[in-house]
């Protein structure tokens, strides 16, 4: 009888030391990629990464992109500034950007677009890494502990989500809304790269369908980026007319 009380005790102190809070979920993930403080420090980068877009789940001949992005924001806030997506060798993809007054498009080769209307929707949501995003979240939340991933409900700008980090790594594997599972986005393959780690592959996927693949092939972080990168580009609409600063 006392053997069995004692294996259920130790089983009770094992689910006890697995359960995790927020905090300490999150602590272990910024520890796993450099540092929260690391993290925050960062003013601007310059990814490389490589695209493969799938239509209808046709994965035999998806579109692919080759590109750069560039990020920057002033002071040490933890969103984005500003943001320009440049593909570099598809001629039917369209340059983004979000520069603080403006979000604009263009199509390779012709003349620029402007979609301010969409101003609102991207000063909250401009791209600016999903750990200083958890960093700037409204309240975080701990869900569950399933299948070797730690589940926190995250809340940013409004919305909810669901992150599972691996309870052995304790990276973030993957997110998407809450609720609803049907589109999500998937985190594989962490590299490092000047002192960060970071997903290579990002995976996003839609009723269990891969939709999209972008592999990070360099970051270049904190460097002064000159602002008329992300300027609306005049004729003859050369977007890469100024130095980028490295």
């Amino acid at each position: 009888m006392k053997s069995v009380a004692f294996l259920l005790l130790i089983s009770f102190q094992s689910s006890v030391t697995y359960a995790q809070t927020a905090e300490e979920v999150l602590a272990r993930y910024y520890k796993s990629i450099g540092g929260k403080e690391k993290w925050a420090e960062i003013v601007s980068v310059v990814e490389f990464y490589d695209t493969e877009s799938f239509t209808q789940a046709v994965i035999t001949n998806p579109h692919k992109d080759t590109g750069l992005r560039f990020f920057k924001k002033k002071g040490k806030l933890l969103g984005w500034d500003r943001f320009i997506t440049i593909p570099q060798f598809s001629t039917d993809s369209f340059t983004t950007c979000f520069n603080g007054e403006k979000y604009w498009a263009q199509k390779t080769k012709e003349i620029p677009e402007d979609y301010s209307f969409y101003k609102d929707k991207y000063e909250k949501y401009v791209a600016c890494g999903q750990p200083c995003l958890i960093m700037a979240s409204e309240s975080v939340s701990y869900v569950e502990t399933k299948d070797e991933q730690h589940v926190l409900k995250v809340d940013i700008f409004g919305a909810s989500y669901l992150y599972y980090f691996n309870s052995s790594s304790g990276y973030l594997t993957k997110f998407h809304l809450y609720p609803g599972v049907d589109a999500i986005t998937n985190f594989k393959d962490y590299r490092e790269f000047g002192g960060y780690l970071v997903p290579y592959l990002e995976e996003f996927t839609k009723n269990g369908v891969v939709t999209r693949r972008t592999k990070t092939i360099k970051l270049l972080v904190n460097l002064n980026l000159n602002d008329k990168i992300f300027a609306f580009p005049k004729p003859p609409y050369n977007i890469l007319d100024v130095p980028l600063g490295f």
